[in-house]
C-alpha cells in the first residue's frame, strides 16, 4: 500500500470515528436531516450533515448549500406560517439555518 492511500484510509477512519462519537452523544437519532432556507429544501443523512456543520464551523460559519443538489419537499415537512419549516416525522429532523451564528452551528455538533 502506498503512503498516500494509507494516509487517506486513516484519515477517513478518524472522521468516521468522529462521527460515530457525535452520533451516540446525540439524543435524537432521525433518519435524514431536512435543510430548509428561503423555501428550498436539501437532504441530508447524519454523516453527510454532521460533516457540512463541521465545515460550516471552520468555515466561521460561512455556508452555502448547492442549488443542484436541493430536493422537492416532503409531504411531511411543513411550513409554518412565520416561513419555517418542521417535520411531522419523528424521524426526520428539519433545520432551518439561513439566519444562523456560528454559535448556532457549534450547537450542532454538541
Amino acid at each position: 500500500m502506498r503512503s498516500i492511500d494509507l494516509t487517506k484510509l486513516l484519515a477517513s477512519r478518524a472522521e468516521s470515528t468522529r462521527f460515530e462519537n457525535w452520533d451516540s452523544q446525540r439524543s435524537e437519532h432521525p433518519r435524514f436531516i431536512y435543510a430548509c432556507e428561503l423555501g428550498t429544501i436539501w437532504k441530508f443523512t447524519p454523516m453527510e450533515w454532521w460533516q457540512v456543520v463541521t465545515k460550516v464551523v471552520r468555515n466561521n460559519g460561512s455556508h452555502e448549500f448547492h442549488l443542484s443538489k436541493s430536493t422537492r419537499r416532503p409531504k411531511f415537512i411543513l411550513k409554518k406560517e412565520d416561513g419555517s419549516f418542521h417535520s411531522t416525522d419523528p424521524a426526520m429532523r428539519s433545520v432551518n439555518p439561513a439566519k444562523w451564528t456560528l454559535e448556532d452551528w457549534k450547537r450542532e455538533l454538541l
